[in-house]
């Protein structure tokens, strides 16, 4: 089975994501967190799914009916997800 890591900024990303839109609406704030959990879960099954992405060797997966983008490196039987993004925000350069 693919192992998938989070790093501190993916974890940090996905927790002000959350804390974000609670501020406005606690329900909402879970359905989105939880549509990005199911996309990394998804990543378990398809590891390949996402595009290429331009930052190097990283991988960008679309959050279906989100806003939001995971990035992610792919290497073996394992999955390290490097940011979760929002399309509004700066396109990322590096990470």
């Amino acid at each position: 089975m693919i192992h998938i890591e989070w790093s501190s900024r993916a974890e940090e990303d996905f927790n002000s994501i959350f804390d974000y839109i609670a501020e406005e609406n606690p329900a909402a704030a879970v359905r989105q967190t939880d549509l990005i959990l199911e996309s990394v879960q998804q990543l378990r099954r398809f590891a390949e799914s996402g595009m290429r992405s331009i930052i190097r060797r990283n991988r960008k997966l679309a959050v279906p009916r989100t806003p939001y983008a995971i990035y992610y490196r792919f290497k073996h039987e394992r999955i390290e997800l490097t940011a979760i993004r929002h399309g509004a925000q700066r396109p990322l350069k590096r990470l």
